[in-house]
Parts: structure tokens; sequence; C-alpha cells
């Protein structure tokens, strides 16, 4: 009869101790790889902040009520009224230079 023999609990052992280091050896290099990709997506994504930001910069309130020519209460009317869209990352409330222009643009009509 030419069959395998069954291994021993030691030898399986040695085997699963084997299989498992090289699983982790694997699991490793896939961690490394995923950190080495969600670092560089984080540079790409800040990249394309900065590109947009130079194109479409954030105001503040007053820098806003300055380009607009009005107050900054009035500015802050628009903004909770939801006239002009703004974000609050952080301290201040900002508003895209484009959102500014696309109101200030003539509608043809009297506001």
């Amino acid at each position: 009869m030419t069959g395998t023999r069954k291994p021993t609990r030691a030898e399986r052992r040695i085997e699963l101790r084997r299989e498992a280091a090289a699983l982790t050896e694997r699991i490793s290099r896939a961690g490394a790889e995923q950190a080495l990709a969600c670092s560089r997506m984080r540079e790409v994504n800040t990249e394309l902040d900065a590109l947009e930001l130079d194109e479409d910069p954030l105001l503040t309130i007053p820098e806003a009520a300055a380009r607009m020519q009005c107050s900054e209460d009035h500015v802050r009317n628009l903004k909770n009224n939801g006239v002009l869209a703004s974000s609050k990352p952080g301290k201040h409330i900002l508003i895209r230079t484009s959102v500014i222009d696309a109101y200030l643009e003539p509608k043809g009509g009297a506001r």
C-alpha cells in the first residue's frame, strides 16, 4: 500500500506554524501596500484640494462682505437664509468666491 502517512501532532504543529508565518507575512505586505495606497490617496486629495482652492478660494465673512461691497451682517443673513452656501471647517465660516460671484451676476431683473 503506497499512501502518505498521517503527520504526527508535532509535525502538524510545525506545518501550521509555517503556514501562519507565511500568512502573517502576506497580511503584513498587504497592510503595508494598503498603508502606502492610503498615504498616497491623502497626498492626492490634499493636492487636489489645493488646486481647487487656488481656482476658487474660500473667503471669510469680512472678506466676502468686502468683495460684495456690503455689510458683514448682510452676508450672514444671506448665508443663514440659504442664499450663499458656506462651510465651517474650523473657527471661521467660509464662502467660495464662485458662490459670491454667482450671487453678484446680473439676473436680468431687479433684486
